[in-house]
């Protein structure tokens, strides 16, 4: 059983952001995708606004 490994906001969108990069890199825009890809795509891309988001807004330990 894995052990969970908590990682800041900061770095957790640097990892999105890398998937992102390399998937980019390797899919061909003029092939189309399976459907399940597709969504699984939009996925990733929603978690990149989200991480975004997160990166953005002060820690819960951080005092306004």
């Amino acid at each position: 059983m894995r052990k969970r490994v908590d990682i800041d906001s900061t770095h957790s969108l640097a990892i999105v952001k890398k998937i992102g990069e390399r998937l980019r890199a390797s899919l061909k825009e003029d092939r189309e995708l399976p459907v399940n890809f597709r969504e699984q795509i939009e996925l990733l891309r929603q978690s990149e606004i989200e991480a975004q988001a997160n990166a953005a807004r002060p820690s819960r330990g951080d005092k306004p």
